[in-house]
């Protein structure tokens, strides 16, 4: 008999998923989220409320608007700690503030069998800013109550089609040389440039792509330019960017749904590529100045203007490559089963 129970002992602790369980609740409407996520990161399901159906049910209706208070999971009950002594098992951080509650809860074993599926509408819209309240809330990776939602970390789509772009600025005013004899534009008619990170579209989190670069590039080097006779002249410099393009997500997983094409343009390390140019005649505009170069075009908002094999960004949400031919294949294979049906 007892050989018995071990056996079925056994078979249960087998069936028993390990997962990540998150829970928020908003004060004011008493409106609440629980969300479930495999340990890589995948969704398992998402429902509003504060219970998951299932053979096992996870229940957080007993937590009170500090966070403290049980949970259970079937017939197991446990307490909200982060040490797994005194919870009975999972790890659970929590914070709050005046708006909202969220509890992130590791290491919850829990039978997946019958669990409902996800619900397609966000648990907090009109109240918040939609789903992207939830996704901002419990992201374990980049979740900071102090940051604001969707503040997530782009990723980069595919190896980002890196391409180099160029920024110029005047430094100096313009010399006019006599007719007679040339001139200079000497240090004391240089200023200092300081140039960041530009992209196509707001964001707030920048990320290197892996690349060679940085988020800003300085310098204080005076630099001097010599013209002829009856000609102008000037400083100009250059500041050398990796142009790569990213998306942000829209989920946990990279496998998730990403928002439209975005490119970061970031200089490089030590303006590799980039310097200190004189120019004369009619490049010779203003001290100031300012353009971005695009296959010989000037332009004073950066812009996309990416190589051959990448004409045009994506302007819709989609899946981040390689993962966004995965996609294209299981559909294409769904679609196939359905019309052989």
């Amino acid at each position: 008999m007892r050989l018995l129970y071990g056996v079925y002992l056994l078979l249960s602790v087998a069936y028993a998923a390990d997962v990540r369980i998150h829970f928020i609740h908003h004060r004011e409407t008493n409106a609440s989220s629980l969300i479930a996520y495999s340990t890589s990161g995948d969704l398992i399901t998402r429902i509003c409320g504060t219970t998951i159906k299932a053979k096992e049910s996870v229940d957080f209706s007993n937590i009170n608007e500090n966070g403290v208070g049980n949970f259970t999971v079937g017939s197991t009950s446990f307490f909200v700690h982060s040490d797994p002594k005194y919870s009975g098992g999972p790890s659970c951080s929590t914070d709050f503030d005046h708006a909202y509650t969220a509890i992130q809860c590791s290491g919850v074993k829990w039978d997946l069998e019958g669990v409902v599926k996800q619900d397609p509408k966000s648990c907090f819209f009109g109240n918040l800013a939609g789903g992207g309240f939830e996704e901002c809330q419990t992201d374990t990776r980049y979740h900071k109550l102090h940051r604001r939602c969707g503040e997530r970390e782009p990723r980069l789509d595919g190896d980002g089609w890196p391409h180099q772009r160029y920024y110029y600025q005047q430094l100096s005013e313009v010399g006019h040389c006599s007719k007679t004899q040339g001139c200079s534009v000497t240090s004391s008619n240089t200023e200092s440039i300081s140039k960041g990170w530009s992209a196509t579209a707001n964001l707030p989190i920048w990320i290197s792509g892996g690349y060679s670069v940085s988020k800003s590039w300085g310098t204080g080097a005076a630099y001097g330019c010599n013209g002829g006779a009856g000609d102008q002249v000037c400083v100009w410099y250059r500041v050398a960017h990796t142009a790569y393009t990213v998306r942000e997500p829209r989920g946990l997983s990279k496998k998730d749904m990403h928002g439209p094409q975005i490119v970061i343009a970031s200089p490089n390390k030590n303006n590799e590529g980039g310097g200190f140019q004189c120019a004369t005649g009619k490049n010779c505009v203003h001290k100031g100045a300012m353009y971005w170069d695009c296959h010989g075009k000037r332009s004073k908002k950066f812009t996309h203007c990416g190589p051959p094999e990448q004409p045009e960004l994506d302007p819709k949400n989609n899946f981040i490559r390689p993962y966004a031919k995965e996609k294209t294949k299981t559909t294409k294979v769904e679609k196939e089963a359905y019309d052989m049906d």
